[in-house]
């Protein structure tokens, strides 16, 4: 067999169709896997924003560990967001700013980002919420600006009144109307980010003690939240509109507003009842009742909670009502309450100070990370550029020795298709001597079974003219023997060995191999199995033998009693493995 040029072509083709099979599995492969990853990562960070469940903790953390392992980035930075609002709503700041410098310090660059500006946005409101880093937050809140998407306006809104809100709280109220000024409210579509604009908006001028301004902007509050039908939000607003009527000097009206929606803000808003009880208490003091105006100031105290660190609230209220005692001239309730102002100071500064020297440790911390990270990058440099020359020379000797591969297989290929042609030769001549050798056989066969079968039809015909004979004497004592002949001549016939010799020639040496390894075995028992070897069923083979089916079963049966086989092993398995 010679091997042309279309030959080596041919096969060329076939292998390289081979491995672009393989390579176009595997890329489909890894698209699907990936999907899975994404799909199953995206679950483990389907949590609410403010969830600080161990559920969550644990899932965010399996998160990340998916997304170092397999590389996806996207995944692993929106892992570090999770899990710096998990420990910004946790109170923890360390760990919070911890989570907060992993993400920063990924290459975010080129990443959604719409992911980036969530994150720097998530971690000015928890700067500024959870522990009154305002300036912080500030800067956090400008950085969040930078990666806002063109033509979004829903992020701008929400962006632009977070630094507005910061502005209000550092009592810069004009740069907080300023800031917002940049906004036409007519433009802004999505009705919660309109609802917390105009709300600071109407704040800010109320810090600046312009009711004419954030009145008009109330009264277009209250008619959204009654739109949406949001008790909660309605009951807020006009909370709003009592200090509105306070400012403008309609203390009355305060008033009575005032009390009017107590009951419901006890029901649908009861954060908003200590700043409800301040109006009351000032709109009181206002008309000269004094007794009044300490009774809702107290109210409104008591509604907070001084162990906050935003008690702030609760200083001003204190003011009023040392002022409100001594008009009455009550100075030891003036001065108890001047003590308890002291004492909730100091508990603020305590916690303030806490912060910051927990915040500047924590940055301290990082600091020193980075320094350690540049100090172990600097090194890696200096062993990268010493091993330049090494690393040449290993990528030299790994070309070489794929070289030589290359030229051992080619020479193999060489050697094992283009010289073997004697080899081919020598197979197919083989090939024609077992087909002769296989013809002679059933040749044989042919010759063996036509003897057997006319020495069989010249018994059969001998035994056919005995029974004629004996029907004209009417001899039931030749009947009885011609029976007899038949009998016999049948059972030798069942016993054919042509039977045992068909299963040598198609299957050699299942005779000798069961003898050998059953020698208990009985030749009735060896013809059963034989029997069960070429495949013939309960009925086939009693017609063979001439005997019932009965005494098929009972055969097979011994015959596998002898050989030890277990019941749910059936003798035909048994056999095909011998």
């Amino acid at each position: 067999m010679t091997f042309s040029k279309d030959n080596i072509r041919h096969y060329l083709k076939n292998i390289l169709i081979f491995y672009l099979c393989i390579f176009y599995s595997l890329i489909v492969y890894s698209q699907i896997d990936e999907q899975y990853r994404n799909k199953e990562m995206s679950k483990l960070l389907d949590h609410a924003i403010n969830d600080t469940s161990l559920i969550a903790y644990k899932n965010y953390l399996e998160a990340l560990n998916i997304s170092k392992k397999t590389g996806a980035k996207e995944f692993e930075l929106l892992s570090y967001r999770k899990l710096m609002n998990y420990y910004g709503y946790k109170k923890n700041l360390d760990s919070m700013l911890n989570y907060a410098y992993k993400f920063e310090n990924e290459n975010y660059q080129g990443q959604n980002i719409k992911l980036v500006h969530n994150f720097f946005f998530q971690k000015g409101y928890n700067l500024v919420y959870n522990f009154e880093m305002i300036e912080e937050s500030s800067e956090a809140y400008e950085k969040a600006y930078k990666y806002i998407e063109k033509e979004d306006i829903n992020t701008t809104i929400k962006t632009i009144t977070g630094l507005a809100y910061n502005y209000i709280t550092k009592r810069q109220y004009d740069k907080a109307i300023e800031t917002l000024s940049f906004i036409q409210k007519d433009s802004i579509s999505d009705v919660e980010h309109k609802f917390y604009f105009l709300t600071t908006l109407a704040s800010a001028y109320q810090c600046k003690e312009i009711p004419e301004k954030s009145y008009p902007i109330n009264l277009e509050l209250l008619e959204l939240t009654k739109k949406q039908r949001d008790s909660s939000n309605i009951y807020f607003v006009k909370t709003n509109i009592v200090f509105d009527y306070f400012l403008k000097g309609e203390f009355q009206k305060a008033i009575d507003s005032g009390t009017e929606i107590t009951a419901s803000l006890k029901k649908f808003s009861p954060d908003m009842l200590y700043t409800n009880f301040y109006n009351l208490s000032r709109a009181y003091d206002a008309i000269g009742d004094t007794n009044k105006a300490i009774y809702y100031m107290n109210k409104s105290i008591t509604s907070q909670s001084s162990d906050k660190i935003g008690s702030h609230n609760i200083i001003e209220g204190l003011d009023f009502l040392i002022t409100f005692y001594e008009k009455k001239k009550n100075y030891k309730k003036a001065f108890i309450n001047f003590r308890k102002r002291s004492r909730i100071i100091d508990s603020i500064r305590a916690k303030e100070q806490k912060i910051f020297v927990d915040y500047y440790d924590t940055k301290t911390k990082i600091i020193d990370q980075v320094k350690e990270k540049e100090k172990i990058q600097a090194q890696q440099k200096v062993l990268i550029l010493e091993n330049n020359k090494q690393r040449q020379y290993i990528v030299f000797l790994a070309i070489c020795g794929i070289c030589v591969i290359f030229i051992f297989t080619s020479l193999w290929i060489y050697y094992k298709y283009f010289k073997s042609k004697k080899k081919i030769v020598a197979l197919q001549n083989n090939e024609r001597e077992i087909l002769k050798n296989h013809i002679d056989i059933r040749e044989n066969e042919l010759s063996v079974l036509v003897v057997s079968k006319a020495k069989a039809i010249s018994k059969l015909a001998k035994i056919k003219d005995e029974l004629s004979k004996a029907i004209k004497e009417n001899s039931l004592d030749k009947f009885d023997g011609i029976e007899k002949k038949l009998s016999s001549f049948l059972l030798n016939f069942g016993n054919d060995p042509l039977i045992s010799e068909r299963l040598e020639s198609q299957y050699p040496g299942m005779i000798l191999g069961l003898k050998k390894l059953h020698p208990e075995l009985s030749d009735n028992d060896i013809k059963h199995c034989i029997l069960v070897k070429l495949n013939l069923s309960l009925k086939e083979s009693a017609q063979l033998l001439h005997v019932g089916i009965g005494a098929v079963k009972m055969g097979r049966n011994r015959a596998k009693t002898k050989m030890n086989i277990p019941n749910e092993t059936s003798l035909k398995n048994y056999l095909d493995q011998i």
